[in-house]
């Protein structure tokens, strides 16, 4: 926000001073005072320093909690969810946010972030109850708490939520649900080896065509028609991958014809026709095809639930019914085998499966040992 100096002109005074000037082009006002008081030096009161910034927005956010303290009186009970991230300068901060019922209704606001040094479920829950001490807010109004399932967030013995029900009898223990069903979404294609094989090639597809431009306006030119293109998968939010495999489904011939004139053009490196050339024959495959449309379908669900459960007001029945619903949707789909197929075969272009691989290692070992007893 704030540059190497505070100077009105200079190319390194910062995001604020920077924005001020772009603002005082069309504000009168704000162009005559920054013409009267820019760069008047230390003894003159300009409100443009840093120290008074600051001090405004640390005033600014003290009249916020104000309020925010002011309805958890007024409503009584709450409920607590704490996660963790790193921001940008790499320091680790811990966000509280607090859910209560005002005038009815049900409202979600974030409390504050903590700088925090250990993950230890011991230390989290004294950062935790240190802030709300601070804000006088009531540890023993707290009705619930969630988190993600982190080992030492979400466990049953010595993490934060059972070192928090010591504090509090009554905070009782809520799984976030969206965090579970995002886990269980990554546990499922763990499990499958051919789920992360296609995944593997999607990630591979995104970073053959990003990482030239010539390459990403060559899939440009052949997607024209259709406002998507191959996006990067994300390992923490799984609405990435079902953003992917759409583009990948329903561009399926064009990424494919993309490939082909790459690894066609013999003004191309070796390497890169190569690469097109395989990822290529990956897409001529059946199985990638079929997976490509099964997971577009089962993934498109997963989000639209997984948004739906991180709406701020969404209830403990409404989320049961939401989790229901998409297994009933999933239970559905597991007798659809031949229609995932025959659309498989229409894209891929192909009619049979890839003979599985078979592990030689084991046999020529088997045969070694033969040879050496007799």
């Amino acid at each position: 926000m704030q540059g190497s100096d505070e100077k009105t002109g200079s190319k390194q005074n910062g995001n604020f001073l920077g924005c001020m000037e772009v603002i005082a082009e069309f504000c009168p006002f704000l162009s005559q005072h920054i013409e009267k008081f820019g760069n008047s030096g230390k003894g003159t009161v300009n409100f443009l320093s840093s120290t008074t910034v600051n001090e405004l927005i640390q005033i600014t956010a003290e009249a916020v909690m104000s309020i925010i303290v002011q309805e958890l009186s007024r409503s009584k009970y709450y409920s607590m969810s704490v996660d963790s991230t790193p921001d940008l300068s790499h320091t680790d901060q811990l966000a509280v946010t607090v859910r209560y019922v005002l005038d009815g209704l049900p409202t979600e606001i974030l409390l504050t972030f903590l700088p925090i040094k250990s993950h230890k479920a011991a230390e989290l829950v004294k950062y935790l109850l240190d802030v709300l001490e601070s804000q006088g807010i009531d540890i023993m109004n707290c009705r619930g708490q969630t988190y993600d399932n982190a080992c030492n967030m979400a466990g049953k013995f010595s993490v934060m939520q059972a070192r928090t029900k010591q504090e509090n009898p009554h905070a009782i223990f809520v799984p976030c649900a969206a965090h579970s069903l995002n886990l269980m979404g990554g546990n499922a294609v763990d499990c499958c080896v051919e789920a992360e094989s296609f995944f593997g090639f999607m990630a591979s597809l995104y970073n053959f065509f990003s990482s030239s431009a010539n390459r990403w306006d060559i899939l440009k030119k052949h997607l024209s028609t259709k406002k998507l293109t191959v996006k990067l998968l994300s390992e923490t939010r799984r609405s990435a991958r079902a953003d992917t495999t759409v583009a990948l489904c329903e561009g399926y011939e064009d990424i494919r014809n993309a490939l082909d004139e790459i690894a066609d053009d013999t003004y191309q490196m070796a390497a890169t026709r190569h690469e097109a050339d395989c990822l290529s024959e990956k897409m001529d495959l059946l199985e990638t095809a079929f997976l490509s449309n099964f997971w577009k379908k089962v993934l498109n669900t997963f989000n639209a639930t997984s948004k739906a459960l991180q709406s701020a007001t969404i209830n403990l029945r409404d989320a049961l019914d939401l989790l229901t619903s998409l297994e009933s949707f999933l239970d559905s789909h597991r007798g659809e085998f031949d229609s995932f197929e025959t659309e498989a075969r229409g894209a891929s272009g192909s009619s049979g499966y890839k003979a599985k691989r078979v592990r030689r290692k084991s046999i020529e070992r088997k045969e070694y040992d033969s040879m050496s007893c007799s």
